[in-house]
């Protein structure tokens, strides 16, 4: 009797010990599915995140680029006008020559001469003008543009025929450089102190060197010797 009772007893801790240790198991079991489930959870959260923040990145850049492809735009609206102003810069400068005629607006011979410069440096706003001749087929004008002899023809009523291109000498750049007034300025102060006017015809004007000095001397028609010479440091006019 009492050899059953110690079996029974024995039988009962054991089904009870395996009961602990089977909810022990489950327990365990049900502990690592939700750490495991935390693990997922905080890995795909963080790849979320991480792929939102990449993908900003990206919006970023991108509207970065597109910014700076508009102020690539706005750069070459810049430049585009710059060159607009520079090109209405030489063209003031040819008109300015023209404009300074003064005195010799009053005289129609002379002030087509004025005219027939203007129009030549169209070809070069900044070049100088060295000579003009007048023929019965208009204007033959001489400009120096840097290195640069351009030959302009012109009709007249000062349109441009043709042009042509040669290297200037040293002896008339040499006479530019000691140059202060400019042809029409020249022209200016004849037609102020009276030496030049529309009877004889002023034909031909150029730049020249006499006895050291650089002259602006104007020639008049082929039955007049007499000619005039304006100082092109100075201004002085001579008549000789």
């Amino acid at each position: 009797m009492t050899t059953n009772r110690l079996t029974t007893a024995i039988s009962t801790t054991t089904v009870a010990l395996a009961l602990v240790l089977a909810g022990c198991s489950s327990s365990t079991e049900e502990e690592t599915t939700s750490d495991d489930q935390g693990a997922t959870s905080d890995s795909d959260t963080g790849a979320g995140s991480d792929d939102q923040n990449d993908d900003a990145g990206e919006t970023g850049s991108d509207a970065a680029g597109a910014g700076s492809g508009d102020n690539d735009a706005d750069d070459q609206g810049e430049t585009g006008t710059d060159d607009a102003d520079d090109a209405d810069d030489q063209n003031d400068d040819a008109d300015d020559q023209g404009d300074d005629a003064g005195a010799a607006a009053d005289l129609p011979g002379v002030a087509d001469l004025a005219a027939a410069i203007t129009a030549a440096l169209e070809v070069a706003p900044e070049g100088d003008v060295v000579m003009i001749e007048r023929d019965d087929d208009g204007f033959e004008v001489d400009v120096v543009d840097g290195q640069t002899l351009i030959e302009v023809s012109l009709r007249p009523d000062h349109s441009i025929v043709e042009q042509e291109s040669d290297d200037v000498d040293d002896d008339t750049l040499a006479e530019l450089e000691a140059a202060e007034l400019t042809m029409i300025d020249a022209i200016t102060a004849a037609a102020e102190e009276g030496a030049i006017s529309d009877d004889p015809m002023v034909e031909e004007i150029e730049l020249d060197t006499e006895d050291g000095t650089v002259y602006w001397e104007f020639d008049f028609d082929e039955d007049d010797d007499v000619d005039v010479y304006v100082d092109a440091a100075t201004g002085e006019v001579r008549v000789g």
